[in-house]
C-alpha cells in the first residue's frame, strides 16, 4: 500500500507540475501579444512623430528661405503675399505644435519651438511681419492702444 500511495503523490504532483508549466506557457504567450500590441502602437505614434516633424520643416524652410532673401535684398517691406504664406506658416505650425504635444512627443527648446520661439530665429522677417501686421491694424483699434513714444520701439504684438 505504501507503494501505490508514493506512486499516487508522485502522479499528482507531476500532474501539478504540467498544470503549472502550462499556465507559464500560457500567461508567457499573452504577454508577449500584449507586448507586440503595444510596441505597434509605439511605433505608430513614432511614425506619426516623425511626419509632423518633417511637416514642420517644411513650413518652416520657406521662411527661412525669405529670411536670407530679405536680408540679401535689404528690403525694408513684405509683400502682400509673403505676409500671407507667414499667417499661413504660423497656423500651420501652432497646429503641428499641438499635435506633438497631444501625441506627447514635444521635447521644448531647443528641438521644439513655438511660434514666438521660431520667430524669434529670423529678427528681420520677425520685424517686417510685426511691422505689417501693426500698420493693418484697423484704424479703432488704434484708438484702443496706449500712445507711445516716438523714441521707444513701439510694443510687439502677440503672436
Amino acid at each position: 500500500m505504501d507503494s501505490f500511495v508514493v506512486a499516487l503523490i508522485t502522479g499528482m504532483v507531476l500532474l501539478i507540475m504540467i498544470a503549472v508549466a502550462t499556465l507559464h506557457a500560457h500567461q508567457s504567450r499573452q504577454l508577449r501579444e500584449i507586448q507586440e500590441r503595444l510596441e505597434a502602437m509605439g511605433a505608430e505614434n513614432k511614425r506619426k512623430e516623425e511626419n509632423l516633424r518633417f511637416q514642420r520643416t517644411e513650413v518652416m524652410d520657406p521662411i527661412s528661405q525669405l529670411e536670407i532673401q530679405l536680408i540679401n535684398q535689404e528690403r525694408k517691406f513684405l509683400t502682400e503675399q509673403e505676409i500671407v504664406s507667414i499667417l499661413k506658416a504660423r497656423e500651420q505650425m501652432k497646429q503641428i505644435s499641438d499635435e506633438l504635444k497631444k501625441l506627447e512627443a514635444w521635447r521644448g527648446a531647443p528641438y521644439d519651438l513655438e511660434w514666438a520661439e521660431y520667430l524669434e530665429r529670423v529678427p528681420v522677417l520677425k520685424t517686417l511681419y510685426l511691422r505689417a501686421v501693426q500698420d493693418q491694424l484697423p484704424a479703432d483699434q488704434m484708438e484702443n492702444t496706449a500712445p507711445t513714444d516716438p523714441a521707444q520701439p513701439a510694443p510687439a504684438p502677440v503672436t
